[in-house]
């Protein structure tokens, strides 16, 4: 599949959480713009185009990051890689 990490990887101790779908996917074109304010892969489908840019601005404050692999025809993976909480705190 195309890859386009919009943030850096981070090495450990951080945890990489994965979100999958079998939708159309993102064509590699686009998928450098997918957490950008505003920007939809096409006008036929509902939404804004801010709510990934707000997953990406809402993990970035907590000191993650964010990425997405697609290929279209074959759905898309979005990650975010976040610091583990304290245990027991």
């Amino acid at each position: 599949p195309s890859s386009s990490p919009v943030t850096r990887h981070l090495s450990p101790p951080y945890v990489r959480i994965w979100f999958e779908d079998n939708g159309i996917g993102i064509p590699a074109e686009l998928l450098p713009r997918v957490f950008d304010m505003f920007s939809r892969g096409q006008n036929s489908y509902e939404g804004t185009g801010i709510g990934l840019a707000l997953v990406r601005k809402v993990t970035e404050r907590m000191g993650g990051s964010v990425g997405v692999e697609s290929e279209e025809g074959k759905g898309t993976r979005f990650w975010l890689e976040l610091r583990p909480g304290d245990v027991g705190a």
